[in-house]
């Protein structure tokens, strides 16, 4: 500890007597054109003015009112206006005719006008359409990238002089000597400090990737729609204890038996014929490396609680089976109600109790038992433990990945 303090005190020293190259640095930087850093991301530039500031995304003029989304040929041939992650899509179709035009100039002349209808009739629509973030459309020149920051920063300094002066300002202490003591805490401090922390367990997570500067903002974070089930399960100890998550920034396709492993026969021939494909979601499997219960969210299922809820309740179907046989006759009683009055005979009965319990997460009633519905969510809880040999069982019984799958909403 003492000589730990005298090695910083007598970098303090050091630093106090190198304060006039600060000085320096700093008229330098007052006679720099351009202040802060333009870096790229992605293959495209952006400009931090100053750490703690916004980013600024070098857009060139000619694409700052680019339109959202693509156009995209259908099969026939024919363009459509699409939005990814987005329920937005529309036919180009010229006046007079039935089915998309097939020439991308004409398209592009009939996307600019159904932006002006769409601004005219579906105001609501036309302001989600303002607010999305136009991906992309930063410029990969880095000239032309060094010319409108330089633009952006004239501009600033004209119109946001307070701004352009808290940019240009440093906060480097100049008048006092650093003093150690006040960062640096006693014995007595740190045991204290140590005494408040909490030493539970806590869940792995693999969090998705996310910008340098978000991380060093707002640290590592987990998809926002997701937010909530993530704090949900992080206080519901055998899943702490048992689990993990992993959040994949991947789309992978599922094949026709995964989709009718996770929805049933009946649901995946409905989108077959509508010629639509398949896309995993989220999966339930043992971890080989730590042999705990692996979450797997992949990329569109980050805006799916559903998704998310139904791999839980994967889970706890198991925990009913091994550990509630009375439970478990009445939820294959339902499950065969369900099949009697005509339901899909091919939705196995973990997914139908999966797909119910999720409506029940999020405020729905399903036609699940009560006292079912009860005991999963109390299952769900910080109120319930589930013993280690429950665990256990319900490992061995996972050999094959629980899968939840989706479809792209588009043909």
């Amino acid at each position: 500890m003492a000589y730990s303090r005298k090695t910083l005190n007598d970098y303090a020293e050091i630093l106090w007597q190198q304060r006039d190259n600060y000085r320096e640095q700093i008229e330098a930087k007052g006679k720099k054109q351009l202040p802060g850093t333009i870096y790229l991301n992605n293959g495209r530039y952006y400009w931090l003015p100053k750490q703690g500031e916004k980013t600024v995304p070098l857009i060139p003029d000619k694409e700052k009112d680019k339109l959202p989304g693509s156009l995209i040929k259908n099969k026939p041939g024919g363009y459509f206006w699409w939005i990814p992650h987005h329920k937005f899509r529309r036919r180009m179709v010229p006046d007079g005719k039935k089915v998309a035009t097939k020439d991308l100039k004409t398209a592009k002349k009939l996307q600019k006008q159904e932006w002006k209808k769409i601004q005219k009739y579906e105001p609501q629509l036309a302001a989600e359409l303002k607010g999305m973030r136009k991906w992309g459309t930063a410029t990969k020149h880095k000239p032309t990238a060094v010319k409108i920051a330089k633009k952006y920063w004239d501009q600033m300094q004209e119109s946001e002089p307070q701004k352009a002066a808290r940019i240009m300002s440093d906060k480097r202490p100049g008048r006092t000597k650093p003093d150690v003591d006040v960062v640096w805490p006693s014995w007595i401090e740190q045991k204290k400090r140590l005494s408040l922390m909490e030493n539970k367990p806590q869940m792995p997570i693999v969090y998705p990737e996310q910008g340098i500067h978000d991380e060093l903002k707002d640290g590592l974070c987990v998809p926002e729609k997701l937010e909530t089930m993530v704090n949900k399960i992080k206080k519901v100890d055998w899943l702490v204890n048992n689990a993990m998550l992993v959040f994949e920034d991947k789309s992978p396709a599922a094949s026709k038996e995964i989709a009718i492993q996770s929805n049933g026969k009946e649901w995946t021939d409905e989108q077959e014929k509508q010629n639509k494909r398949y896309i995993m979601q989220s999966s339930t499997s043992i971890d080989r490396d730590t042999g705990r219960i692996r979450f797997t969210i992949y990329s569109p299922g980050y805006g799916s609680k559903r998704a998310f809820a139904e791999e839980i309740y994967h889970i706890i179907f198991e925990i009913i089976r091994e550990s509630s046989p009375k439970t478990f006759r009445t939820i294959q009683v339902w499950h065969k109600g369900n099949i009697d009055n005509d339901s899909d005979p091919t939705l196995k009965i973990s997914e139908a109790f999966s797909q119910a319990m999720a409506e029940e997460e999020f405020g729905y009633n399903s036609s699940l038992p009560r006292s079912v519905v009860k005991h999963a969510q109390k299952i769900f809880s910080d109120k319930n433990d589930v013993q280690p040999f429950v665990i256990e069982k319900v490992k061995r019984n996972l050999s094959a990945p629980q899968m939840s799958v989706s479809v792209n909403p588009h043909k």
